[in-house]
């Protein structure tokens, strides 16, 4: 696949402050300072939720009757987040609350066992809306009262009941439709306080922040709402199993993301759904470590799977190397909650849309999940074919096939993609030479990526012509690590392509600024996410 950067700003003559105006104007921020300095009046008033009244009503006569809560999470990082956020919450008004989250990467209500009701008055369930009715029915039938706090689109069968349930989703008329579940439940609690007179929920703004992060919402400049959650969650974190988990790196969006949320999902893949639950809530310090241990042994077992699996998927590839769509089949034993992440990893190897499949007897279907790159909407090109189907965002979704319809499938999908040249397409944010990257530059770009993602990624900057470089690793070969003359040191996280490693005349390299202490020295960075050599030389024969 061939790189194409597509340079926003020559920034190479341009002044510190030059460049940050350029990259506001670029961006479409009017105002930076206000952009990166959110204030409360940025959250929508929170009155604004349809039924949020009727919600309150439920929690106080349950509170006011000595009721008990039953919270139903969902099993990903917004789900763990929100229900941690009503669990903590509501821990302020009574002891009668239990819990409940499904095992591995299952999703909704369908299959709840009813049994979990017994004593229960109110059931309150995040992040994990569905779209049958009778499967609400059934719980009201019980004589429980149910409070759905969500951001997926309700379905109409849905909207249908919703006189009986209490619906309150930022899909379902309200302004802010990227919203996550935790900032859902957040501006729930916060109507609660209002209405009742209490200031409980400003400890929660950090796991509603880590929802948003987690769950890819927006956090440009459509979304201040989740702008200012960040902001407030971040500066003002409270949290203290998230403190340990992010320990001495910074409370940004690079550190949910690549810190918090991936802990979490591991524990969502090894089926400890119910040791994050507990983690996120817990006050107790040698707890918190305990259970931050046990994830990061899932992670590391997840690892271990992941690069068994993935021999398999380097075997597949072989004979796919001319495919637009490459589509790999996977045991299912084991791999059941991998699937996503092995689809990730094949895709950074082989830089084209995959698909991981595995087959599933039982419902006489190939299930798994895609990733793609180089095209704007993958999920279209799956469901224009009228033989699977896809669900989930364009570029990340799962993927449901017939058993006998497979061959036909992938067929259609190479026909529907026959005239699609596939181009990686990296947005540079600036060109600048390398003398321009002071600690000073760096600083500022830290503070503009401090909430970064959805619709405001983290600034990129492009150097080129770096001559003189060293090429090494860190820990052990897992990370490449080029250092230039002058002491910048680009670093490629989880770096695999060793084999093909090449040097050349000069260096051209893509990635966001950072800074660290090596050896008690400030040390400059780019985290790089793409290089390249000019006229490149054989390692072996230098």
């Amino acid at each position: 696949m061939e790189n194409i950067y597509n340079v926003i700003t020559d920034g190479r003559r341009m002044s510190c402050q030059k460049i940050i105006d350029s990259i506001a104007k670029s961006r479409g921020v009017k105002e930076i300072d206000e952009f990166l300095d959110p204030k409360r009046d940025n959250l929508i008033p929170l009155t604004a939720f349809e039924y949020a009244s009727k919600g309150y009503e439920i929690i106080s006569d349950t509170v006011g009757s000595n009721g008990t809560f039953l919270i139903y999470y969902d099993c990903d990082m917004d789900g763990q987040a929100s229900g941690t956020i009503m669990y903590n919450y509501l821990k302020h008004f009574t002891d009668n609350i239990k819990r409940y989250v499904n095992e591995g990467k299952a999703h909704g209500i369908s299959k709840f066992d009813l049994n979990n009701l017994e004593g229960v008055d109110t059931l309150i369930i995040v992040d994990s809306i569905d779209e049958h009715p009778e499967y609400y029915q059934r719980i009201l039938d019980k004589g429980v009262k149910i409070i759905v706090l969500d951001h997926h689109v309700p379905d109409r069968c849905i909207l249908n009941i919703k006189e009986d349930i209490c619906l309150i989703s930022s899909a379902h008329n309200y302004p802010n439709p990227e919203l996550s579940g935790a900032g859902v439940c957040l501006k729930f609690c916060l109507y609660v306080d209002m209405v009742s007179g209490n200031n409980f929920a400003e400890e929660l703004f950090d796991l509603a922040a880590a929802g948003i992060i987690g769950d890819v919402c927006s956090v440009g400049p459509d979304a201040m709402e989740n702008r200012y959650i960040c902001h407030k969650g971040f500066n003002d974190p409270y949290n203290e199993p998230l403190k340990n988990i992010i320990g001495n790196y910074e409370t940004n969006s690079n550190s949910m993301a690549f810190s918090v949320a991936p802990l979490i999902n591991s524990g969502n893949r090894m089926n400890k759904n119910d040791i994050c639950m507990q983690l996120l809530s817990s006050e107790d310090t040698h707890e918190i470590m305990e259970d931050i241990k046990i994830l990061k042994k899932c992670k590391e077992e997840q690892n271990e799977i992941a690069a068994k699996t993935f021999e398999s998927i380097k075997e597949q590839a072989k004979d796919q190397m001319d495919k637009k769509c490459m589509t790999f089949i996977v045991e299912e034993e084991g791999n059941e909650n991998m699937i996503g992440l092995i689809a990730s990893k094949a895709l950074g190897e082989y830089k084209r849309p995959v698909m991981v499949l595995r087959k599933c007897e039982k419902e006489g279907q190939y299930r798994g999940s895609m990733r793609a790159t180089g095209i704007d909407d993958f999920s279209r090109v799956i469901n224009s074919t009228g033989i699977g189907r896809c669900a989930g965002h364009e570029n990340s979704a799962g993927v449901f096939v017939d058993i006998d319809a497979l061959e036909d499938f992938i067929n259609a999908i190479e026909y529907e993609l026959r005239d699609v040249k596939f181009e990686q397409v990296f947005d540079v944010d600036l060109q600048l030479k390398e003398s321009q990257i002071t600690l000073e530059l760096i600083k500022e770009l830290k503070n503009i990526n401090k909430i970064s993602g959805k619709n405001f990624p983290a600034v990129q900057v492009m150097i080129d012509d770096i001559t003189g470089y060293e090429i090494g690793n860190m820990s052990k070969g897992k990370h490449l690590k080029i250092t230039t003359p002058d002491g910048l040191v680009l670093i490629y996280w989880n770096f695999t392509d060793w084999d093909s490693l090449q040097k050349g005349k000069s260096l051209k390299a893509v990635g966001t600024l950072d800074c660290s202490f090596f050896g008690r020295t400030m040390t400059r960075q780019l985290i790089m996410n793409s290089f390249e050599f000019e006229e490149p030389i054989e390692l072996d024969d230098l």
